[in-house]
């Protein structure tokens, strides 16, 4: 974990609400979300050896570097519930993960509902997408 100083200035926000925009344009379908994820264990941690070789994600995400050494990542995707909003983020060090209320922070600069991700509204995991490095990653309806 990680307990970095968080900074979502006026710049930062107006970035944050560009990525969201762009990446709300741009939705991945449903049945590309399956096939990325056939195969894979769900659960709370994903790790690359779990990923069949050559992954790549389905997903075309929005990246916003964060003051500090976060790197925030937005798409939106169809999953069987319909339309969510799905945010990664990470740090710049390896084997370190945003502390939770950086996580609650970024979540709600990106417009997630804090209250779903507190009463499990939210799927939540943990994902390698780099050799050592992890990112917290959120799912949540539209």
């Amino acid at each position: 974990m990680n307990t970095r100083a968080l900074i979502l200035d006026h710049d930062t926000q107006r970035r944050i609400q560009v990525a969201v925009i762009k990446a709300r344009a741009n939705p991945t379908s449903l049945g590309a979300i399956r096939r990325a994820a056939e195969g894979i264990p769900q659960g709370n941690v994903i790790k690359l050896a779990d990923r069949k070789s050559g992954y790549r994600p389905p997903m075309q995400s929005e990246q916003v570097l964060i003051q500090q050494g976060y790197r925030a990542a937005i798409s939106f995707e169809y999953q069987p519930v319909g339309l969510c909003r799905h945010l990664s983020i990470s740090v710049d060090v390896p084997g370190n993960l945003p502390s939770p209320a950086a996580v609650e922070m970024i979540a709600e600069a990106f417009d997630f509902s804090i209250p779903s991700l507190t009463e499990g509204k939210t799927h939540m995991w943990v994902e390698e997408f780099e050799p050592g490095h992890e990112a917290v990653n959120l799912v949540q309806p539209e």
